[in-house]
């Protein structure tokens, strides 16, 4: 299977029992279904712009501070992490 495919399915595994927990909760509080998931998808929409972020600053920091396109974040991504 490998590291990636181990990583990828214990996040698929844990977003998928976080994400049930935080919409039954939701709706405990909240009462109404419609509105639980509404905020959970909110919520998720946030921490999806937080990681689009955090990788586009990575890919910046690895390729010398430039503002990285689709060709040099492939490298970023793909070269080692070191420190300079």
């Amino acid at each position: 299977m490998g590291l990636w495919g181990a990583a990828q399915a214990i996040a698929f595994g844990m977003g998928g029992l976080l994400g049930t927990l935080a919409s039954d909760l939701a709706r405990l509080f909240l009462g109404s279904p419609t509105t639980a998931y509404a905020v959970v998808f909110m919520g998720e929409a946030v921490l999806f712009l937080v990681s689009a972020i955090l990788a586009a600053r990575t890919a910046a920091a690895l390729s010398g501070g430039a503002q990285p396109g689709r060709a040099d974040m492939a490298v970023a991504f793909a070269a080692p992490l070191t420190e300079t």
